[in-house]
């Protein structure tokens, strides 16, 4: 029967040094000396390339694929290096009066910004970067649960697989009445990219709503994925009949007619 593995035994898998060093050894056959030092040197290379383009308060992080199934050894899963931002300068505030509120908003602030990379994290990776027990990590992501906000960490992003977008996620938290502003922190979007996200639902929902166009069409006519469209579609169908988002839908579908007017202002 073999051991469980800990959870700092799990952490050092997934480091850059030991996944390269094992891929040197089983596919250049190198010796674990050999294997050793070339990727030290590698790594070196590699950092020292990426240090002018990583800003204050950034750190790489070597993050686990999205694509890669559950049950998977971490070991032999696909890994990426990406860029998170740990130090945000706008929450600097929250980091000083409440420590706690600060590190339940990164660990959602953080497991957006890895699936923005096409990466999951795992409970433990959050612990390690945000320096709170695994149990304070879980604790937040079953609040976040219960306020009806999808965190996509590794397990989550497993478990309902690959049906749910930033994108459409933020759609949601605006239906259910959470600000531009309120959304762009919490999932570490720019505005202009929320504000995006809400033009393209409207043009989808109105289109939908007067021409009865399938979800293929729509994806045609506004060069947005068929998937993306399917996911507005059923945001739609879940909230239209709800009338705590009544208000916010009008609001959304609103759009629509502004955007149709500024594009014939141009066309013009």
């Amino acid at each position: 029967m073999h051991r469980q593995r800990t959870s700092t035994e799990r952490t050092l898998d997934k480091s850059f040094e030991k996944l390269f060093a094992l891929k040197l050894l089983s596919d250049y056959s190198l010796s674990p000396v050999e294997a050793h030092t070339l990727t030290k040197d590698i790594q070196n290379h590699f950092n020292g390339e990426q240090v002018a383009h990583i800003q204050e308060g950034q750190v790489l992080y070597t993050a686990v694929q999205a694509d890669e199934p559950a049950g998977k050894p971490l070991i032999q899963c696909k890994t990426k290096q990406i860029k998170l931002d740990v130090y945000p300068t706008d929450l600097i505030n929250i980091f000083y009066k409440d420590l706690k509120e600060y590190a339940k908003l990164m660990t959602e602030r953080l497991c957006w910004q890895a699936f923005s990379h096409g990466c999951t994290l795992t409970q433990e990776d959050i612990s390690r970067l945000l320096h709170c027990s695994v149990t304070r990590i879980r604790r937040f992501i079953a609040e976040y649960r219960k306020e009806g906000k999808y965190v996509p960490t590794r397990g989550n992003h497993c478990d309902i697989g690959p049906g749910v977008s930033h994108k459409a996620e933020a759609v949601k938290r605006y239906l259910k009445g959470y600000t531009v502003t309120e959304i762009s922190r919490a999932m570490a979007h720019m505005p202009h990219s929320i504000e995006r996200y809400l033009d393209d639902f409207s043009m989808v929902i109105t289109i939908h709503v007067n021409e009865l166009y399938s979800p293929l069409r729509l994806s045609q006519m506004l060069r947005l994925s068929e998937r993306l469209v399917k996911e507005y579609l059923d945001l739609y169908e879940r909230y239209k009949d709800d009338s705590d988002c009544q208000y916010r839908l009008e609001q959304i579908i609103r759009r629509s007619q502004c955007i149709a007017k500024k594009n014939r202002r141009i066309r013009s």
